[in-house]
């Protein structure tokens, strides 16, 4: 079985094996030269690209460990708000909305108005028979029985009419 190899250094005059060689990191000469070459050592180098993406962005895996930005959908926010370096996106809860990932939190649907999803861009309007009087709903409220709202968007139960003789849309 063979040992180490021996070695001679050029720049020392020094002999020895492989195994006893010891040479000192750049940073250990304190000049930012490689004591081995006698050239500038090379900057430390790092796996993973940094990235800081802007607001409504968040970062992203691609191929080879790097990063991009992708922007949120509508709907969701970033986890930092209007601040930049976001690792995700999150949605808005059922009765509110954003039609931007910009802005820095989610906006509560008007009275009048209801969002019965999460992540929704924008709300829909209470419909004929129903009234919302409150901000930030998921659903509307029915008129009561025998009762109708003929109009969309209302805020109070109010706008109920009788339904009467007359026909009835959506009367519950």
């Amino acid at each position: 079985m063979e040992g180490p190899s021996p070695s001679y250094d050029d720049a020392t005059g020094a002999t020895g094996s492989d195994s006893d060689a010891q040479t000192p990191a750049p940073s250990e000469t304190g000049s930012g030269i490689d004591a081995s070459t006698g050239m500038a050592a090379p900057a430390p180098s790092s796996s993973a690209f940094i990235v800081t993406c802007n607001a409504g962005e968040y970062e992203t895996s691609i191929a080879g460990n790097n990063l991009e930005c992708s922007l949120c959908a509508a709907g969701s926010i970033t986890n930092t708000g209007t601040n930049p370096g976001a690792i995700s996106c999150t949605p808005c809860i059922a009765g509110f909305y954003s039609s931007s990932s910009t802005v820095d939190s989610c906006s509560a649907c008007s009275a009048g108005y209801f969002s019965a999803l999460e992540q929704q861009a924008s709300c829909d309007s209470c419909p004929f028979g129903q009234w919302q009087d409150l901000e930030g709903q998921s659903t509307c409220k029915n008129c009561f029985a025998g009762k109708i709202s003929k109009r969309t968007k209302q805020t109070s139960n109010g706008t109920c009419e009788n339904c009467g003789t007359c026909a009835c849309i959506n009367c519950i």
